[in-house]
């Protein structure tokens, strides 16, 4: 038995294929957040400066989502993403791939509809950046090392949480809920 495959048997889907769609998804969202900011109205008339046009911040966020989906894109290319053809839908390297993207959009939406306003900002933060962390680390570890992933989750999780909250309130001075 050879690991080859036959030219009857068609090739499976692989995470370089996934990450040609997210790259293709995520470069469309930056360009339009870039277009979008750049379009808005930049208040002249009030005789605001150009620099805290309210566009500045959505243009410069769509160019960095841009320039890491560009990353993601010319990385997918390299591993050999870019060729679909004979590749079938539904058969993936990756089993388990479904569940863990609806792991990962239960958790995001157990974050702002759940988390967020039923607890200071920072504490709701940490623990879902800890929870998402450790949940999707967890089967990557050998079990002796799983205390140190949590562990890590843990602290990566707070950092985040405070950091951000105090970011927001201290240095863009946005009351969080």
């Amino acid at each position: 038995m050879t690991s080859e495959l036959h030219e009857s048997e068609p090739r499976r889907l692989t995470m370089a294929h996934a990450d040609v769609v997210t790259g293709v998804v995520l470069l469309a969202i930056g360009l339009a957040m870039l277009w979008g900011g750049f379009t808005m109205d930049r208040l002249e008339v009030r005789r605001i400066h150009p620099a805290s046009i309210p566009g500045l911040v959505p243009m410069g966020l769509g160019a960095a989502l841009a320039v890491c989906a560009i990353i993601l894109l010319a990385g997918a290319a390299k591993a050999g993403g870019m060729r679909f053809a004979g590749a079938r839908l539904g058969e993936s390297e990756a089993p388990g791939g479904i569940a863990r993207l609806l792991l990962c959009l239960a958790l995001t939406l157990a974050y702002p509809l759940g988390l967020i306003g039923a607890m200071p900002f920072w504490l709701a933060t940490s623990i879902f950046v800890t929870v998402f962390i450790a949940l999707f680390e967890w089967r990557r570890r050998p079990p002796a090392r799983h205390a140190i992933a949590l562990g890590t989750a843990l602290l990566q999780g707070v950092l985040v949480g405070i950091v951000t909250a105090y970011v927001f309130q201290e240095f863009f001075l946005v009351r969080l809920p």
